[in-house]
């Protein structure tokens, strides 16, 4: 009686400590890859119909719906408002998702685009001041030097995107069960 009693309040106790929450999982059936995507993460996708690109913090996770929420700026007499709008979003209508990890490599590509584009932008700037002040024409090498550091910029910015087509080369988008996330420090969207 003893150990089941014991038994019995383990079971309690562990069982208190877990809970179940909904995660958007992104998954590829033939290269058996898969991103998963929580209520506090950030997403950012296109409709199948739509040209346009909605972003937002996930909200909550039902079987066929996502919520998501953004915060909108509001300029203000004194000070701005900040509004919180939520959108509801049918799963079966997300037909492309942008997915950018959090890595290394991805920080420094975009280091190295930004300083891109203030080495270019520097390059031209002096030079054209320079053509103001001497009356020289400027040289051409100038400026295809600080075309070719921009261009190189840009091409490491558009490196790094990784966009996920549903239903295009086994990706598809379903709803799992999974156990939840219980730490206190994961960033939630705000109500």
């Amino acid at each position: 009686m003893r150990l089941f009693c014991s038994m019995l309040l383990f079971f309690i106790l562990l069982s208190s400590s877990i809970y179940s929450q909904k995660v958007l999982s992104l998954e590829n059936v033939n290269r058996f890859k898969r991103i998963t995507f929580h209520e506090g993460d950030f997403i950012r996708f296109r409709m199948k119909e739509e040209r346009n690109d909605y972003n937002g913090h996930i909200v909550t996770i039902s079987d066929s719906m996502v919520v998501i929420a953004k915060n909108i700026r509001l300029p203000g007499e004194n000070e701005e408002a900040v509004r919180t709008v939520r959108d509801y979003i049918p799963i079966h209508q997300i037909g492309l998702i942008y997915y950018a990890p959090r890595t290394y490599a991805r920080m420094m590509r975009m280091g190295y685009y930004r300083s891109s584009l203030v080495t270019g932008g520097i390059l031209i700037g002096t030079s054209s001041v320079n053509t103001l002040v001497t009356g020289e024409t400027p040289k051409r090498g100038d400026f295809l030097l600080a075309a070719g550091i921009l261009g190189s910029g840009l091409i490491a910015r558009l490196a790094g995107k990784e966009v996920y087509r549903i239903g295009k080369r086994g990706w598809r988008l379903r709803t799992l069960d999974g156990i939840g996330k219980a730490d206190p420090y994961r960033a939630k969207a705000t109500p």
